[in-house]
């Protein structure tokens, strides 16, 4: 699905916003209010931003805009999530950080920053802050995490079991953590598609805790969500347009 983006300069460094955003409004409002000091109205608001949308959509560049993680084969880009929108750009040479990387991310309000990267360090000094019985389950926990830094899917599915007490939901916080920090980490399992959109829209590791039982659509559903096929909605209950929305994550 085709979405406006605007490309603005806020201080020394750009950000990537949905021109649909209310943070693309707030930026809007205060730019407005910095050279005319007074407060847009809010017809006046609507216009800009649909004409902000049709240009972007008819006149503009199209390119991918990805949450968290980007690129193509041969490359990946890590959006650290710092203030300066700086990222990582990963080849099988080694890894550089980019002020102004080539590829375009967007952020979500519960985006958490991943520290800054440095040379050297060990895998297995993860296992300091695991709780699993064997290499082979490290080996996987390992295997899980590089496939979830890879930009396109299919995404491996997780499934952490153990007795009460164990360290389940620990070990699931710590694993989101590496790759994709949020201020909310785990999240209850979702009711409907919808609720599960929302969750794949703003995050780029999906991490359900609790789960008593699978049911049989949400089983569907994150397997859908894992392979990246596609979801279908009605863009309004008044109208007969459709929205095809193609997500992959690793759950």
């Amino acid at each position: 699905m085709q979405e406006p983006y605007a490309t603005i300069q806020v201080g020394d460094h750009f950000e990537n916003m949905r021109v649909q955003s209310d943070i693309f409004k707030r930026w809007l409002t205060h730019a407005y209010y910095v050279r005319y000091c007074g407060v847009p109205l809010s017809s006046a608001m609507n216009e800009v931003i649909n004409f902000a949308s049709s240009k972007a959509l008819f006149a503009g560049e199209c390119r991918d805009a990805s949450l968290r993680v980007g690129g193509h084969n041969d490359h990946v880009y890590l959006d650290l999530g710092q203030p300066d929108w700086s990222a990582v750009k990963v080849t099988q040479d080694g890894w550089e950080l980019q002020d102004r990387p080539a590829f375009y991310f967007r952020r979500s309000p519960g985006m958490d920053a991943l520290p800054m990267p440095a040379e050297g360090g060990d895998i297995e000094t993860l296992r300091s802050f695991v709780n699993l019985e064997s290499d082979k389950h490290f080996a996987l926990i390992v295997a899980f995490l590089l496939a979830s830094l890879y930009p396109s899917g299919p995404y491996p599915i997780l499934v952490l079991n153990g007795e009460q007490g164990s360290g389940k939901s620990t070990l699931a916080r710590v694993l989101r953590q590496l790759v994709d920090p949020n201020r909310a980490d785990t999240r209850q399992p979702p009711s409907n598609d919808d609720a599960l959109l929302v969750a794949a829209d703003n995050g780029w590791m999906l991490n359900f805790d609790n789960l008593s039982s699978v049911s049989a659509w949400l089983s569907d559903a994150l397997c859908r969500i894992s392979t990246g096929a596609g979801f279908s909605r009605r863009r309004l209950f008044t109208n007969t347009d459709e929205v095809i929305v193609n997500v992959s994550r690793p759950v």
